[in-house]
């Protein structure tokens, strides 16, 4: 027998001097939306850095769930100041996101034609087809259109 409670499941099976019960949570996300178990533990980057030059990323990630991504989403910062918005790709191979921890340590190139200023770094794995943020990850920061706000970056002359 199933039986829906809440947001959990609960399947019975009962059996002349035996009965087992099993309990499974639900987790729903909204239409169109994918909910998946990654969790940014720490992103680390420094709080000013030149155009034209590299720029340090170092982010620790931890896959909760009980496999890998499947997808070939494109791991991305964003840098967005005003109604400008430069999108860095990140060359990590998200489908060897295990179950468990995972590091991605890059250097991204910060264009030189950038105007200094401060920008909002934001976080999306987005769709390789449309470019957009594609996941609903398992941390606080997402902004309406997708993208996770992580903090501000200083462009200096």
């Amino acid at each position: 027998m199933l039986r829906k409670h809440g947001s959990s499941l609960s399947s019975s099976l009962s059996l002349p001097n035996f009965s087992l019960t099993f309990t499974t949570e639900l987790r729903f996300s909204s239409v169109g939306s994918k909910l998946r178990n990654e969790t940014l533990r720490r992103p680390e980057y420094p709080s000013a850095v030149k155009p034209g030059t590299m720029m340090p990323v170092h982010m620790w990630w931890l896959n909760a769930g009980v496999a890998p991504i499947y997808k070939e989403y494109r791991l991305a910062v964003e840098l967005q100041s005003g109604k400008s918005k430069t999108i860095l790709r990140i060359p990590a191979d998200v489908k060897k996101w295990l179950p468990g921890d995972a590091v991605v340590d890059e250097s991204l190139y910060i264009p030189d034609d950038l105007m200094p200023g401060t920008y909002r770094l934001r976080i999306a794995l987005l769709d390789p087809r449309t470019g957009e943020p594609a996941i609903r990850l398992a941390i606080d920061g997402r902004q309406p259109d997708g993208w996770y706000d992580m903090g501000l970056l200083a462009l200096e002359q």
